[in-house]
């Protein structure tokens, strides 16, 4: 991976505490900011999974028939399978 030098400026004491928790893990402190800010960043993954999931659900919305079936359906009959009962018809 190419690496583009970039000027961060940091508090004193942050750079202090960067500083303990580099030489603690045996790294330098780009490597503890590298790290910080891919964990950082890692939260934005799960938000574009969940506003995937709402523009589906709101393009196909739960409980109407697709290309795949009416899955409502399928549930109530695998249900009725397994319980003994005679299927709604």
């Amino acid at each position: 991976m190419a690496m583009k030098p970039t000027m961060v400026q940091l508090p004193e004491e942050l750079i202090d505490r960067l500083d303990r928790r580099a030489r603690r893990d045996g790294v330098s402190r780009s490597s503890v900011v590298r790290e910080a800010v891919s964990h950082h960043l890692a939260s934005d993954v799960p938000d574009e999974i969940e506003k995937a999931y709402a523009a589906a659900y709101a393009a196909q919305p739960w409980g109407m028939p697709d290309e795949w079936g009416d899955v409502e359906a399928f549930h109530r009959e695998l249900e009725s399978e397994r319980s003994g009962r005679p299927r709604d018809q």
